[in-house]
């Protein structure tokens, strides 16, 4: 029996863990212990985030202007929130511009690497193959934005148009005939400085639990997505539990904006939900009835 979250949960011979009222098994409690403390890990670490270069913070003033026309830009504080922090989250509903915000961020951090003279190693990667090749094809329209192409450094262009989004399993590199067993692990970790997941609201809570023991404790990791919409068909939502566990160190208000609340839980200020939905006119019936589905309002 169990009356928190194990920090170094291990396999014993029990087959069931009670926590409160809810009943694991105990590979289940294990995965979701592992997933819990990592992020724990990843957003307490002590190990500050380099500023950018004086390039990139102005290729990022362009690209996402703190308040355009006047009005509070979420998209820029999505972005600076993922360029501080080793884990953060992007979220909203469709058409909020998630992968918009995704593709100007990634331009910056490969900017700031080229004016610095190193090398970024990014990953793009989703829970199905559909999904992976879907966020590819949003990210090069994003780039073809006039507005952008004539912004971002060809170099930088070139490099992330290279990136090639690819499904979760064949980023860890999956042994044959065993479905959660992959090369990358804590002891083989992934070489790249940042991980990127959309559609995160897919990711079953083991596949998320070696994703993040795969990651190096120094690399970015950027989950995005929607919890509202497309949770996994197998174990867990674990984007919406990270969404609310979030929240619920906001005196019971949503993370709206990734500002820091009452600082009393690690996850505080890692999460920015993008609000206005692009796809709709401003209005639009459909963002209404979205709006009232989300909310519960009959």
């Amino acid at each position: 029996m169990a009356s928190a979250v194990d920090p170094a949960p291990v396999l014993d011979r029990c087959p069931l863990v009670l926590c409160g009222d809810r009943l694991y098994l105990q590979r289940h409690w294990v995965d979701e212990c592992s997933v819990a403390a990592s992020l724990r890990s990843r957003a307490e670490a002590h190990s500050p985030v380099a500023p950018l270069s004086a390039e990139a913070v102005g290729l990022l003033d362009q690209l996402l202007p703190v308040k355009p026309q006047g009005e509070p830009n979420l998209q820029r504080t999505a972005a600076e929130v993922v360029l501080s922090r080793r884990v953060s989250l992007v979220v909203g509903g469709p058409g909020t511009g998630k992968t918009y915000s995704l593709a100007r961020i990634l331009a910056v951090l490969l900017a700031d690497a080229v004016a610095q003279g190193r090398t970024l190693r990014v990953a793009l990667a989703a829970p199905t193959g559909k999904a992976a090749t879907r966020m590819g094809e949003s990210i090069a329209a994003a780039l073809a934005d006039p507005d952008v192409f004539s912004r971002v450094p060809q170099q930088v262009h070139q490099q992330l148009l290279a990136i090639v989004p690819s499904t979760l399993h064949r980023l860890l590199g999956p042994l044959g005939g065993q479905r959660q067993r992959f090369r990358h692990t804590a002891a083989n970790p992934l070489p790249h400085d940042v991980v990127v997941v959309d559609e995160t609201s897919m990711v079953a809570v083991p596949l998320m639990a070696r994703l993040l023991e795969a990651v190096r404790p120094d690399a970015r990791v950027v989950f995005v997505g929607d919890p509202d919409q497309l949770e996994s068909v197998e174990l867990g939502a674990v984007l919406g539990d990270i969404v609310a566990a979030a929240a619920a160190h906001q005196a019971g208000q949503p993370n709206q904006a990734g500002q820091p609340g009452q600082g009393l839980g690690p996850l505080d200020g890692t999460v920015v939900r993008l609000l206005q939905a692009h796809r709709f006119k401003e209005g639009s019936p459909i963002a209404q009835f979205a709006d009232a589905v989300r909310s519960q309002d009959a």
